[in-house]
């Protein structure tokens, strides 16, 4: 068949062979995407019940739609025979790896198999074949279940004779063996196979034969796992036999509760071990570690003395094999500890860390490294294979990085003055704490996407909540912020960030940034500011953001890493500020660049080529990156024109930190910047007819709603002024409704909504009238093509979830997303909505809005993508088969460095 064309489907290759069908590689070329299509064997066409069996199977998968289960396109017949076309899975099965899965990916697997079998038996369906060969990991690293051939419906007909046996040997469950009637408990038995198998390098159930280990099934208990493997934990141990219990009433009684489990202890184990090795880079070959006497012979290693101050890294070094690189670095570390009583002739020590293997350290929005006051562990954020970043420690004087369970989306760490909690901000919206030895992150309060904080002795904690946050104040205990530094836009302030406290946990520094003009203007300033409210004074122009360490003030200045002699009882008493470091990664668009330092004098600082913005990424619906628009650049939101031949984005100045709108035409390959005033300007929307482009702007202070030609020609028109920030989001496609988000009444949380317009000018019409407005944040709000019906976010649930209400309402309230959801575009048509999930994948969801009650299907996952923008960072063309998003460029990197310098004071102390 390879060759050939059967409907719309051209055959590539054959890919492999079952019981209950062939499996070929295919194109769609209507669609123009792989596909795999399923054939029922020749030889069973003619076979009324092998037919029936087949299509019993399309119907039980088709009626699955759950990432972790393998999508069902399509079932059609060619020549009297049978086939499905089904998703194209590029991977490989458990059977088909070749190397030992590490524990932490058994559990993954588990624990994604589990929540695949949970959607199917919710849905009646009982899969019956579980076994190693069905189950596919694929490249981005998730996990599907294949083949529901012998999957069997609730109340479908029986296709099995009685007494018959379905399943594969040494998988199937007693109750497979014996004939019995099978329900879903039989697939958590052959799940307990697996895992059994991939923890044990061997299967459970034993035999010279069959029959011996159909027998060794219904009678035999397995071998504990723990006998086998001594770091076999003994919870562990306890939830794959419970899976393995003979009577289906003594097993585990639902796959939520094996996910569930192995959840918790993937999560618990986490806090006892160390899950990831961090690679020390040895001082003794790396040009950023500069202890290696350069007059010494090639056998002498010494601890240099340098009298100098810090110099920018030189690039030769000699070899040192990975394992003497790890005794030198404890030896160096043992050497300074041993070293600290000493109180002349003092050494300054150098090292530096690598990413942990497998991960990439987070550059985007600088700041991602932090160490503790007591200088013990170095607090980190390192993206994982799919992109979701996790908060790690190093310990000093350990070659040891550990992952700390449940900081998903971790970023911004900061920690408490005794160095054993860590708070952070999440890409969920919250700022959290977790304690290093042990337990579960708590959640302090909302952050809508902090922009750094800082913790004192007497447990307040001060943040910026979000891009154009003053500085608020929480207990270290939680609960309701409020506001320390109200922004002064008389002086055009925008933002306040980067937060640090002074010794005496009243005073503090934090960076105050305004709408004009960039780096160059005097206003965009370090300030000091009090908790008591006596103190709030400009101190010093800044690039960025500064910390107190050691009797100085360190800050960044472009790329160097500055410092200046600061009293904080005198705090305009400053010295004359002089370099320390040298390739400090900075990035503009933050004002933020990363370092910290402890109040035992040790510095860190990440250095190496860092992100220079994003790409503008064309998807295809298969995930495919099948063209990219424009160069790498500080990209923000973003929006195709109603006919998809034009694209409008915002796109900051990494110099002056502004941002404009700039428009792209797709036909004619040429940019157009579309917005010059010396605000910041972004949340471009289009005018139904593509005439205009609505957007917000802050060059009056809070951000405005404005309109212009999308042409660039003429000047903007003032939509709506009011004294909150607000941004507008969506149009009907009447142009009647804007929909916007901002501030609500209350001043707590973003609300949503509605201002109607003049169907003849496109300006306002009347009054800004509510539309969700609850304590809880929402955003996001997309008018449908019909108008009638709205989808926005809402993080009511503790995180974001996209749902519908009827416009203008009243009326009930849909949730469309299942497992966190943002960023919502209705396709033209009204019958699709897509949305990005909390794990930034791609996800589409059959909704009809026709009548009186919203009806939406199940989620389903197209692709996943790279993007990490906490802006709207995508859009869809109007046939839903090209997406451009703001992707990754760099976000997060293997090449840049955690450096850290131990007891650096003492060379610019030194006469």
């Amino acid at each position: 068949m390879i060759g050939e064309t059967i409907a719309q489907y051209r055959i590539l290759e054959h890919l492999g062979s079952g019981g209950m069908g062939e499996v070929y590689l295919a194109v769609d070329s209507k669609l123009d995407r792989k596909v795999a299509l399923k054939f029922l064997p020749a030889q069973m066409s003619a076979d009324a019940d092998a037919k029936a069996r087949f299509l019993q199977e399309a119907r039980a998968a088709s009626a699955l739609n759950h990432p972790n289960i393998c999508t069902i396109h399509d079932i059609q017949e060619h020549e009297g025979r049978m086939f499905m076309v089904m998703e194209y899975v590029e991977g490989e099965t458990l059977r088909e790896h070749k190397t030992p899965f590490t524990l932490k990916q058994i559990l993954e697997i588990g624990i994604q198999v589990s929540d695949g079998l949970a959607a199917a038996h919710e849905k009646g369906i009982v899969h019956r074949d579980i076994k190693t060969e069905n189950i596919m990991v694929r490249k981005d690293g998730i996990v599907q279940i294949m083949d529901f051939g012998l999957a069997k419906l609730r109340g479908a007909s029986r296709l099995t004779k009685e007494g018959s046996t379905i399943g594969t040997t040494g998988y199937m469950s007693p109750e497979q063996v014996q004939g019995i009637d099978a329900d879903h408990r039989t697939d958590l038995f052959s799940l307990g196979v697996v895992l059994y198998e991939l923890l044990a390098g061997q299967m459970p159930f034993k035999g010279v034969h069959e029959t011996a280990i159909m027998y060794e099934i219904v009678n035999v208990d397995p071998q504990p796992l723990s006998a086998i493997r001594e770091d076999i934990d003994p919870e562990l141990d306890r939830i794959i036999l419970d899976c393995l219990q003979k009577d289906p009433d003594e097993r585990c009684q639902s796959a939520k509760e094996v996910s569930r489990d192995l959840r918790r202890f993937k999560t618990d184990s986490g806090r006892k071990r160390v899950s990831r090795i961090s690679t020390v880079r040895p001082a003794y070959s790396q040009s950023d570690l500069r202890t290696i006497d350069p007059d010494a012979t090639q056998s002498r290693i010494a601890m240099a003395q340098k009298p100098a101050a810090v110099k920018k890294p030189g690039s030769a070094m000699r070899f040192v094999p990975w394992g003497l690189a790890g005794v030198l670095a404890v030896a160096l570390v043992y050497l300074f500890m041993a070293s600290r009583a000493k109180t002349d002739n003092q050494s300054v020590y150098r090292f530096s860390i690598l990413p942990p293997a497998g991960q990439s350290l987070v550059l985007e929005g600088g700041g991602n490294v932090a160490i503790s006051p007591d200088g013990r562990h170095i607090a980190f954020c390192a993206l994982d294979s799919l992109q979701t970043p996790h908060l790690w420690v190093r310990p000093v004087d350990k070659l040891v990085a550990q992952e700390l369970p449940g900081t998903e989306e971790a970023y911004y760490p900061f920690w408490s003055p005794d160095s054993r909690f860590i708070g952070f901000f999440t890409r969920m919206g919250k700022l959290k704490k977790i304690d290093i030895t042990g337990g579960p992150p708590v959640i302090l309060c909302d952050a809508e996407s902090g922009r750094g904080g800082s913790w004192n002795k007497k447990g307040d904690i001060i943040f910026s909540a979000s891009s154009v946050s003053p500085i608020m104040r929480v207990s270290s205990a939680g609960g309701l912020p409020e506001t320390v530094t109200p922004i002064d836009t008389a002086r055009g302030q925008v933002t306040h960030r980067w937060p640090w406290f002074l010794p005496d946990g009243n005073l503090y520094l934090y960076y105050a940034r305004i709408g004009i003009g960039g780096v160059d203007t005097p206003d965009d300033t370090v300030w000091v500011g009090s908790l008591d409210h006596s103190v709030s004074e400009p101190l010093m122009q800044s690039d960025g953001n500064a910390i107190f360490a050691n009797g100085f003030m360190i800050f960044p200045r472009d790329r160097t890493l500055m410092a200046r002699s600061f009293k904080p009882n005198d705090p305009h008493d400053l010295g004359d500020p002089f370099p320390i470091a040298e390739d400090v990664y900075f990035d503009a668009g933050y004002n933020n660049a990363v370092f910290s330092a402890s109040t035992q004098g040790t510095l860190t600082y990440l250095t190496g080529a860092g992100v220079a913005g994003y790409r503008l990424l064309w998807y295809d619906r298969d995930g495919n990156i099948v063209d990219s628009l424009g160069t790498q650049a500080l990209y923000g939101n973003c929006r195709l024109s109603p006919t998809d031949d034009r694209f409008a984005v915002e796109i900051q100045d990494p110099a002056s930190g502004n941002n404009d709108i700039w428009t792209f035409d797709l036909k004619r390959k040429t940019t157009t910047r579309l917005t010059f005033d010396p605000g910041n300007d972004g949340s471009p929307i289009w005018s139904p007819d593509g005439d205009y482009i609505y957007y917000a702007s802050s060059r009056e202070g809070n951000f405005n709603i404005y309109r212009k030609s999308s042409s660039g020609a003429g000047s903007e028109d003032l939509v709506l002024k009011t004294g909150r920030s607000k941004w507008p989001i969506s149009i009907s496609g009447d142009g009647t409704t804007l929909m916007i988000y901002g501030l609500g009444e209350r001043g707590v949380g973003d609300d949503i909504w509605s201002l109607t317009l003049d169907p003849n000018t496109g300006l306002a019409d009347g009054e800004l009238q509510p539309f969700q407005q609850t304590e809880f944040d929402e955003d996001d709000a997309h008018i449908s093509p019909d108008g009638r019906w709205v989808a926005f976010s809402s993080n009511e649930t503790g995180r974001y979830e996209v749902y519908v209400r009827p416009y203008p309402g009243p009326g009930g309230k849909w949730q469309i997303s299942n497992s966190g959801g943002d960023f919502s575009l209705w396709q033209p048509d009204g019958k699709t909505l897509y949305y990005l999930a909390a794990d930034n994948s791609a996800m589409a969801v059959d909704v009809d809005g026709s009548g009186s009650s919203f009806v939406a299907g199940q989620p389903r996952k197209l692709f996943p993508t790279t993007t990490l923008s906490t802006n709207s960072p995508w859009d869809a063309t109007g046939d839903g088969q090209r997406f451009i998003i703001v992707g990754s460029a760099g976000i997060g990197s293997t090449d840049n460095i955690i450096n850290t310098v131990v007891d650096w004071t003492a060379e610019v102390r030194r006469p």
